[in-house]
């Protein structure tokens, strides 16, 4: 990592609140992108909430969620978010052939409406900067007004993640497979 991680002991009062937050909090410890976050402890604690919201309350259901981080993690190459939320997405039941064919940037089919509409907004977004008309009124359909926003915001917690993981280069373990490295 490009900035030292700080013990308990080197934190200032500020970065200590925020760290016992997050650790007693629904997450448990701190790590990832919340290493090099603790540098700016009043921004970590408003990220941290919002991530806590969008990670576990979200209207967007978990499935489509965990896809829609492999998504943000492929585009933009995070180690870290792949290396924690691919499996995260393989439990939730999304195939190792989907989640492969995402991290190679090929285009995916689903059975699955909702998948197809998280894969289409999240794609359609990342790709173009903006979402069209039927891929809107179709996830409006399946994931309502709130779950549409909550789905944005998901994209865009998780974009603001992936940045701070690829800037400050937090590490992996060595043996993490992640795709597009050995690609």
């Amino acid at each position: 990592m490009r900035l030292p991680q700080l013990t308990l002991d080197e934190m200032n009062t500020a970065q200590k609140q925020v760290h016992a937050s997050i650790t007693n909090g629904e997450r448990g410890r701190v790590g990832g992108p919340f290493l090099p976050l603790m540098y700016s402890p009043d921004m970590t604690g408003h990220i941290e909430q919002l991530g806590a919201y969008i990670r576990y309350q979200s209207a967007v259901p978990v499935r489509q969620r965990e896809l829609v981080i492999c998504i943000v993690g492929t585009h933009w190459q995070a180690d870290f978010e792949w290396h924690t939320h691919a499996p995260l997405a393989l439990e939730q039941g999304i195939s190792k052939n989907t989640l492969d064919h995402i991290a190679q940037g090929h285009p995916v089919t689903f059975d699955d409406e909702k998948d197809a509409s998280a894969y289409a907004f999240a794609t359609d977004l990342l790709q173009t900067k903006r979402v069209s008309e039927p891929v809107y009124a179709n996830a409006l359909d399946l994931f309502g007004e709130q779950g549409v926003v909550d789905l944005t915001g998901l994209i865009g917690y998780y974009t603001l993640l992936a940045m701070t993981l690829n800037v400050f280069k937090v590490d992996v373990p060595s043996s993490a497979n992640i795709p597009w490295r050995t690609a």
